[in-house]
């Protein structure tokens, strides 16, 4: 897990920031708000100061373990970077969440709902940027039958898959910043759409593959 450090000490921070003001949280954390900054989940502070930490930790035992389980793990080393770095956005991500969560529950102002059209605005963004890198593969990226059976179907699902989640999470962060409170189909839109429209593009990237095996035209 060594190239995951820096997802794992922002990880350990934010896990040390909860325990060291344990002590001042409320019995329950909000852990959850509707689109319209209200919460709607609790958790025992006892427990939520350690929920996204052991996640954080979980997802990074298994990031390091899945690419010796691919059956494509031969295509690993031509974007082992990418895996890593996209690793540690996300747990840098789940690092943040973790010091909002705190942060609210010892009183502090913050936006909810703004706070996450904006830092989900922002991982899309850089998610769609390096899912454009990623070689065929079991575990990460835009699988689909077609990605999976054709090279030039995942190459050309990705390249537009990932301008599509760029263009969503840049829209996102900007009907954030206009509206402060995106709404639920904003979300949608710029989350869900870019994976639907991914997917069928997939089927039309193979059938134009003609190198694909005889049986499958």
């Amino acid at each position: 897990m060594r190239k995951l450090w820096p997802g794992l000490v922002a990880i350990a921070l934010a896990a040390a920031f909860g325990l060291m003001n344990l002590g001042k949280l409320p019995p329950e954390l909000p852990t959850h708000w509707n689109f319209q900054g209200e919460p709607d989940s609790w958790t025992r502070s006892g427990i939520a100061v350690f929920l996204a930490p052991a996640l954080g930790l979980a997802l990074a035992m298994i990031l390091s373990v899945l690419p010796k389980f691919d059956p494509r793990r031969a295509n690993f080393p031509q974007y082992e970077g990418t895996w890593w770095i996209i690793g540690n956005v996300v747990l840098v991500f789940l690092a943040l969440v973790h010091v909002v969560v705190i942060g609210n529950g010892l009183g502090w102002a913050i936006p909810m709902p703004m706070v996450i059209g904006l830092s989900v605005g922002a991982l899309f963004v850089v998610l769609g940027n390096y899912i454009t890198r990623v070689r065929p593969n079991w575990f990460l990226g835009i699988r689909t039958p077609w990605t999976l059976s054709s090279e030039r179907a995942w190459r050309e699902t990705h390249r537009v898959g990932g301008t599509l989640f760029v263009l969503g999470g840049l829209v996102l962060i900007a009907v954030t910043l206009i509206t402060r409170k995106p709404s639920f189909w904003a979300l949608l839109l710029c989350g869900v759409g870019p994976g639907i429209v991914s997917v069928i593009y997939s089927y039309f990237a193979w059938r134009r593959d003609t190198s694909r095996p005889v049986e499958q035209q």
